[in-house]
């Protein structure tokens, strides 16, 4: 699948796969449309020698995180992600009582 990014008008080619994952992972956070322009940028990221590092903040729950794991998998790259979030939405629950 070909994609344009903008404001650049650069056209960056994606494996048919990533559409089905935006597709699974899309929700009221990131649609479907977003996620694989998200698969776009993290396309034309270098990453050489494994060495490049995505930061993600605002996890929530983490499938964005998972979803651009699996993008760098079918793209065959190799970058860390460091995902963070402050939890400001967490609920108590019996692992955090104080839902903090």
């Amino acid at each position: 699948m070909e994609l344009r990014l903008t404001p650049s008008g650069l056209l960056v080619n994606l494996p048919d796969e990533i559409y089905k994952l935006a597709i699974k992972y899309g929700s009221g956070m990131m649609d479907s449309g977003e996620l694989v322009y998200l698969a776009g940028a993290l396309a034309i990221c270098p990453s050489e020698n494994g060495g490049s590092l995505v930061v993600e903040i605002g996890a929530y729950h983490g499938d964005s995180t998972v979803y651009m794991a699996k993008v760098l998998q079918l793209l065959n790259k190799q970058m860390t992600i460091l995902s963070i979030d402050p939890f400001e939405r967490s609920r108590p629950d019996k692992l955090n009582p104080r839902g903090s």
